[in-house]
């Protein structure tokens, strides 16, 4: 039996006339003040935030370094993933409208992987128990193919944000730099190698840094669901090696994201090659021939038969994903406004090509990292320097106009615009028009509609997070205790209940010294609440037709 999360980081926008992370991280604390004071919950250790027990949300949500991130509590099934971070989602957005009740003033919060302007990544990172004795495979490399190639179906989408305008299929995959690391924010790894051994247990928590954000049911469901099962196929000794094993895990992700045909074959370890989809389909049809096996969740044929269902289309055209796949709903949002601005992406590779083959002789050995963006080409003095650079022949020579270099750079941030508005946590957000317009098919049978005035998804009913989700709305409100994934403390006392079994649905107080406590759990009293965390405090100061139609009928995807 497996159990797995999801953590989602949001990114955030402050109102204000430029970008000021400071001001950002300020709204942020404030938005984890207002859950905390709206919904049940206990001050998280070690965290600025709170570990929430509502009727629609188990987990966690707190400050992390200068952004909002919301962790969902341990499920054992993708559909309860799905619905809790669809649940996150809703508790964040009416966070934004408690705190904020004049619409002018409220911060643009967005899922995302990747802030375009700023050029950093947003991680949503997935956490899958693991049994960690010898008997069984160490998981780690065995699942780095199936989390380089499963991007075809799980990415985000989006645009790479480098000096021109180029569609991949994970922007969250550009940032990764090995297969694995000891850090989520320099040198990332697809995955870490960070274990964090769960307290007087036999498991260990797998970190996945590799895990784009989506919106759409489907790819959501899949990125857990198929990764779950082949964590149990690793740990049974069955998962395909040789024939999925990778060359180069970070050159073939990195390729696979920037290939939305779906149909580059990457380069495989015994010296072959294939697709990203052909080798879903090694991992998925290991998964059919053991669906029987004892050790199989009760979930696995109804994720091979989604699994198999998502390839078969990716096969056929990767186009006919548009209503279902994040991705591929993104690229068809940004053709349209592509069509707009009378360009297509052949004309955006052009621009592309010639403006990094300008940066190449105006600023020689830089990064694509470290390159301005190229609105300041507009500048006089940039201007003057680019044209003594040769500007109108490299743009000509790709049968371009330095002329109409403000007609692309107006498109690119018509498409910028767009990429935040497709996540936005608002009703203009451009996916939520579409899926209530009806023109969407990524709805999983088994996830029910959520209501975004109320999180409605039902509450863990396995494992330890149901009875620390029942504790913490038990506690909440009274003295100062302390929360954390593995137990609830008492500082006053120096009583814990204990949660260190992640699969055990019971639990129980100890005292001080770990012995058992009689009864129940020490008496919540009525005390005044927590005061008030300095970070909060100081952040108070300081089917495409019907799809198509829609977008050129409805709203702008423009945001105009």
């Amino acid at each position: 039996m497996a159990l797995f999360g999801v953590e989602t980081e949001y990114g955030l926008a402050a109102p204000g006339p430029e970008a000021d992370r400071r001001r950002n991280a300020a709204v942020a604390g404030e938005l984890v003040e207002e859950i905390r004071r709206w919904l049940p919950s206990l001050p998280a250790e070690g965290k600025a935030g709170a570990f929430v027990a509502s009727e629609g949300f188990a987990g966690v949500v707190y400050l992390d370094r200068d952004h909002l991130e919301v962790a969902t509590n341990e499920a054992d099934d993708p559909l309860d993933v799905v619905r809790f971070t669809l649940a996150g989602h809703c508790m964040v957005e009416q966070a934004i409208a408690r705190r904020y009740p004049d619409p002018a003033r409220r911060p643009t919060v967005f899922v995302s992987s990747v802030c375009l302007t700023n050029r950093v990544s947003f991680g949503c990172h997935e956490n899958y128990l693991y049994r960690a004795d010898a008997s069984v495979s160490d998981p780690r490399d065995l699942l780095i193919p199936h989390l380089s190639t499963r991007t075809v179906f799980s990415g985000s989408g989006g645009l790479d944000p480098s000096p021109g305008v180029s569609f991949v299929i994970s922007p969250r995959a550009l940032f990764l730099v090995v297969p694995r690391s000891t850090s989520s924010m320099k040198g990332r790894g697809i995955a870490d190698d960070v274990e964090e051994p769960l307290r007087a247990t036999q498991y260990r928590r797998f970190h996945v840094l590799a895990g784009d954000p989506v919106l759409a049911e489907i790819p959501g469901y899949l990125k857990v669901g198929s990764t779950a099962l082949v964590l149990e196929l690793t740990q049974a000794g069955v998962c395909p090696r040789e024939s999925v094993a990778l060359a180069d895990p970070v050159a073939a992700m990195h390729a696979i994201a920037r290939d939305p045909s779906c149909r580059l074959e990457v380069a495989l370890a015994n010296g072959g090659s294939a697709s990203a989809v052909t080798i879903q389909r090694r991992f998925l049809e290991a998964a059919q021939a053991h669906l029987d096996a004892p050790w199989m969740p009760t979930f696995a044929a109804a994720v091979c038969r989604e699994w198999r269902r998502v390839l078969d289309m990716l096969d056929r055209d990767p186009a006919a994903a548009c209503t279902v796949l994040d991705w591929a709903i993104k690229r068809e949002i940004f053709g349209r406004v592509l069509a707009r601005h009378q360009m297509d992406w052949t004309a955006m590779a052009a621009w592309t090509d010639a403006l990094r083959a300008l940066w190449a002789r105006l600023r020689p050995g830089d990064s694509p990292e470290a390159l301005p963006p190229p609105e300041v080409l507009l500048e006089p003095r940039a201007r003057r320097r680019a044209r003594a650079a040769g500007a109108v022949a490299v743009f000509k020579a790709r049968g371009l106009a330095w002329t109409d270099l403000p007609r692309f750079l107006e498109c690119r941030r018509a498409l910028f615009e767009s990429d935040i508005r497709f996540g936005e946590l608002s009703d203009k957000s451009l996916f939520r028009q579409l899926d209530r317009a009806g023109v969407l098919n990524h709805h999983v049978v088994g996830i029910d509609g959520l209501d975004i005035d109320r999180a409605n998804a039902p509450p863990p009913a396995t494992g330890r997070a149901r009875v620390r989700g029942e504790a913490i709305q038990r506690l909440a409100g009274g003295r100062p205790f302390i929360c954390d994934w593995d137990r609830i403390c008492d500082p006053s006392s120096g009583a814990w209940f204990d949660l260190t079994d992640p699969l055990d649905p019971a639990a129980q107080w100890r005292s001080a010294n770990g012995k058992p406590i009689p009864g129940n759990a020490p008496d919540p009293l009525p005390t005044p609440p927590p005061a008030e965390p300095a970070f909060m405090r100081r952040g108070r100061e300081s089917g495409s037709g019907a799809l198509w139609a829609y977008l050129e009928d409805g709203p702008s995807a423009e945001g105009g």
